[in-house]
């Protein structure tokens, strides 16, 4: 009931790395070009880092779209080397790049399957999310292993590191030297914060302002600029605001909310 009273066909503020929730917003169009150009031109993994909530997986997975090809999400990265060849495999299996051979060690197997897929001029991209939980550096060994495989004067797979910025610290020197580029995502600025609501509210149906200047600014204050804190604040706004039968956001729902969210975090 609440989407039809705003005038809205989905959540806006819904956690969500899809394409359709980007907002292109100056700093993270920014983020992407740099990315993509010293990627494509040095071969070596790119690495996002900042503060947990800034959207790092969402800015790595839109960087995966722009090169059109294979995405392969690594999750949880505190595995052993071994359980990832296998993965990698399976998920080239399931996008229908297949290595036929059986009985060979899973090294080979993943190497053959990836210079098949060169030749087919496929080149997957491994998005190794929450890089800064890995501590087995055997990992960062096979890690920098793949990028090794190189069947067509360039490495057979893209990569993408992201994690908070101790991956900086904790990152093995033998991939450290490999990164072709680093990238901070800072929380947004005040001016971000309002185009990243109005962007996400566009992107949900909306054709009217739902937000005063107040709401925006007290939903910038309280987030601070985080964008997955601003997604939860700015989703409890839209509740309290319409269960007080209210057309628009205003700065009181935003307290109302803000004292909510804090009272479940301290619970």
């Amino acid at each position: 009931m609440f989407l039809a009273h705003f005038g809205l066909k989905h959540p806006p503020f819904a956690e969500s790395t899809s394409g359709d929730a980007w907002v292109a917003l100056p700093s993270r169009e920014s983020a992407l070009r740099r990315l993509r150009f010293l990627h494509e031109n040095e071969h070596g993994p790119a690495l996002i880092h900042g503060q947990p909530g800034t959207g790092k997986s969402h800015l790595a997975r839109q960087l995966a779209r722009t090169f059109g090809s294979i995405t392969i999400e690594l999750g949880y990265p505190a595995i052993r080397a071994e359980t990832l060849l296998h993965y990698l495999l399976e998920e080239l299996d399931q996008a229908g790049m297949r290595e036929q051979t059986a009985g060979r060690d899973p090294l080979s197997r993943l190497r053959n399957a990836l210079a098949l897929a060169a030749k087919a001029g496929v080149r997957p991209t491994l998005i190794v999310d929450d890089a800064h939980l890995i501590r087995d550096h055997t990992l960062f060994a096979a890690l920098k292993m793949l990028l090794n495989f190189s069947s067509q004067g360039v490495p057979d797979l893209h990569m993408i590191l992201a994690g908070s910025s101790e991956l900086l610290l904790d990152l093995d020197p033998s991939l450290a030297h490999r990164v072709a580029g680093r990238v901070l995502l800072d929380p947004l600025d005040r001016a971000e914060t309002a185009l990243y609501l109005q962007g996400r509210l566009k992107q949900a149906g909306t054709r009217r302002e739902l937000l005063t200047d107040g709401a925006i600014d007290a939903l910038h204050i309280a987030s601070q600029g985080n964008p997955r804190l601003l997604n939860r604040l700015a989703s409890l706004s839209i509740l309290v605001t319409y269960a007080r039968d209210r057309d628009v956001i205003e700065e009181a729902s935003v307290a109302a909310a803000a004292a909510e969210l804090a009272q479940d975090c301290a619970a």
